[in-house]
């Protein structure tokens, strides 16, 4: 509502000041096109824009995405790049990424700066016991690995190891335990994994697991 009335006064003309900055996240750029001409709506008033891009994957990697979605980020960066005045992003190798992709495509850019994302699990207890509701805990030693089920997050390597793991080891296999959304293009891969005799009792694939919950599992 806060918005919508903002907008509404923007419309009849309330005066931006040059101390005025509007963060974007990202996401908008990408799904909502008409946001960017909100933004430069806003500096041609004289507010500041800054917009968060966390990587350029899409245009970078493109066989990881499909290709409408490859097309629809390049056509969103073309006009978010030149549209603000700092881009913040999670790493210097995103950073690195994004200008070399600028480069290539002929595309002005504002300064980049990498900001490091919050990577601390806050309010929990050491050792807290998994609740009732909750999977059964593993019985065996196990290793974790957080992440989305996708191609770009590289879990057809671990099923591999594990296959081979199980083939040569048996029982002394140790479990492995993927935290973590599954991706529609990795349907094929969590098919193999959760159907191969030598990996469908190694290799546990969790989802919507709590901070609580992945508390214990890095934990133990």
């Amino acid at each position: 509502e806060q918005t919508a009335s903002r907008t509404t006064t923007l419309e009849i003309g309330e005066h931006i000041s040059r101390e005025d900055y509007f963060f974007s996240l990202g996401t908008e750029t990408y799904l909502m096109p008409a946001s960017i001409k909100a933004t430069e709506r806003l500096r041609a008033q004289g507010a500041k824009v800054i917009r968060m891009i966390y990587d350029v994957i899409p245009v970078s990697q493109p066989q990881w995405v499909l290709e409408e979605s490859c097309r629809e980020f390049g056509n969103a960066m073309r006009l978010a790049l030149p549209s603000c005045d700092l881009l913040l992003t999670i790493s210097d190798y995103s950073r690195k990424d994004i200008i070399s992709y600028a480069r290539k495509e002929h595309i002005v850019h504002p300064p980049i700066v990498p900001v490091r994302l919050g990577d601390a699990l806050q309010n929990r207890t050491i050792g807290l016991e998994l609740q009732q509701d909750s999977p059964d805990p593993p019985s065996r030693p196990f290793f974790l690995c957080i992440g989305t089920v996708e191609p770009r997050k590289n879990h057809r390597l671990l099923y591999d190891c594990w296959r081979r793991l199980s083939s040569s080891h048996q029982e002394r296999c140790p479990d492995l335990i993927c935290i973590g959304a599954h991706h529609h293009m990795s349907k094929q891969l969590i098919y193999e994994i959760t159907h191969d005799p030598l990996t469908k009792t190694k290799i546990t694939l969790l989802q919507d697991i709590d901070d609580v919950q992945l508390g214990w599992y890095f934990d133990h």
